[in-house]
C-alpha cells in the first residue's frame, strides 16, 4: 500500500529500525506512534463499552493522573531515544517494547481527553459527568492497553494484512474525530446534533481533512528530503 505509506509519512519518520516487523515488512507507523494512535482508539472503544456513553467532562484528577504519568514516560522515552540515536550521552539503550509501551500510555491520555471532547462539541444532549469517575474503569483501560501490548509483541506472526488495517484505521479513527469535533468548533455548531445521521457530515469533513493534512505534511517532508538530499 504505497499510497497509504506515503500519508503516513507525514505523522511518523517511519524508521524502520523503530517499526514492529510484520511478515518480513516494517509497519508504516513506527512502534511509538502505533502505540500512540492505537491506543488512542482503544481508550475510546474502551470508555463506550465500559457504558460510559455520552459523558462531555474530562476525567477526575485522582484517576487521570496515571494517564498523565504515562505521557510522561512517553516524552521521556522519546527524548532518550533521540539523544541515542543521535550518538548523545543518553540514560538507556531505546527498545521498540518501550516505544511500543510508552505510546500505549500516552495514546490512552489522548483518547480519554477526546472521548468527552467530542461529545460536547457534536452532541447536542450529553451526559455533563466526568469520564473515568469510576475507578475500575481505569483499571480497564490499563488492561486493555496491556492486552494491546502483549498481543502485538507475542503475535508477531500475526497477518501483516491485519497489523496494517490496525495501523491505518487507528490513525483514520483518531484524526476523523478530532477534526470533526474542530470543524464543529470553529464554525460555531457545538452541540447541535441529536441524531447518528447529523454526525456522518462532520465525520466525513474530519476525514477529508485528515487526508489533506497527512497528505500535505508527507509532500513537504519528500519536498525538503528530496532538497536537502
Amino acid at each position: 500500500m504505497p499510497f497509504v505509506e506515503f500519508l503516513l509519512s507525514g505523522v511518523c519518520h517511519q524508521l524502520a529500525s523503530h517499526c514492529l516487523y510484520y511478515g518480513g515488512k516494517p509497519l508504516p507507523l513506527c512502534a511509538r506512534c502505533s502505540g500512540a494512535f492505537v491506543g488512542a482508539t482503544l481508550a475510546m472503544g474502551l470508555l463506550w463499552l465500559l457504558g460510559e456513553g455520552r459523558r462531555s467532562d474530562l476525567p477526575p484528577w485522582r484517576h487521570a493522573w496515571p494517564l498523565a504519568l504515562g505521557a510522561f514516560f512517553w516524552a521521556a522515552d522519546g527524548a532518550n531515544s533521540f539523544l541515542h540515536d543521535w550518538g548523545l550521552p543518553h540514560l538507556y539503550m531505546p527498545s521498540n517494547a518501550l516505544r511500543l509501551i510508552t505510546g500505549t500510555g500516552v495514546g490512552l491520555a489522548v483518547g480519554t481527553v477526546l472521548y468527552p471532547a467530542y461529545h460536547y462539541a457534536l452532541w447536542r444532549h450529553v451526559r455533563e459527568e466526568r469520564v473515568l469517575a469510576e475507578g475500575w474503569h481505569s483499571v480497564a483501560l490499563f488492561a486493555g492497553g496491556a492486552g494491546f501490548v502483549g498481543l502485538s509483541l507475542a503475535w508477531r506472526s500475526a497477518p501483516r494484512w491485519l497489523a496494517l488495517a490496525v495501523n491505518v484505521g487507528s490513525v483514520g479513527v483518531v484524526l476523523s474525530l478530532a477534526n470533526a469535533l474542530l470543524a464543529a468548533l470553529l464554525i460555531h455548531q457545538r452541540g447541535r446534533a441529536e441524531r447518528w445521521i447529523e454526525i456522518v457530515p462532520y465525520l466525513l469533513l474530519g476525514t477529508l481533512a485528515a487526508v489533506l493534512e497527512t497528505g500535505v505534511a508527507a509532500l513537504l517532508r519528500a519536498f525538503i528530503e528530496g532538497a536537502l538530499g
